[in-house]
This record gives structure tokens, C-alpha cells and sequence, in this order.
């Protein structure tokens, strides 16, 4: 179920990061479900799902600054 929801995320993440600068909130709104779930799970013994959504919120993240720098 851990490697389905991790396969979503990227391929939400994939398709939005085709035109950042349009889809600027919805990058947002999954940098926000990807640090909940990351926050909520803190304490959890599976610390490699925990590192792949750390990943995933980094290059979400990065992918939002750079939109940001193109807009200026």
C-alpha cells in the first residue's frame, strides 16, 4: 500500500511540475499532504518510507522556489 501511495504522489508530482508557475497552488496543497503525512508519522519504525516522502517534499519544495523565481 506504502509503494501505491508513493507511485500517486510521483505521478501527481510529474504532472505538475510540467508548468509549475500554472500550477503553483496544487504544488503547494501536495507539499502540505506530503509534510502531514511525514509529521505524523515521526515515531513510525518504517524509515525508509519516511526518507522517500522527505525526498518527495524536497524536489516538491525546490520545484516551487524555482516557479517563484520565474515569476519574479
Amino acid at each position: 500500500m506504502k509503494m501505491y501511495y508513493i507511485s500517486n504522489l510521483l505521478k501527481r508530482f510529474d504532472t505538475l511540475r510540467i508548468n509549475p508557475v500554472e500550477n503553483h497552488n496544487k504544488l503547494e496543497e501536495l507539499l502540505l499532504e506530503v509534510r502531514a503525512i511525514i509529521s505524523g508519522k515521526e515515531k513510525s519504525k518504517d524509515k525508509y518510507f519516511i526518507e522517500i516522502l522527505e525526498f518527495i517534499s524536497d524536489e516538491v519544495y525546490c520545484t516551487i522556489n524555482k516557479a517563484d523565481e520565474v515569476e519574479l
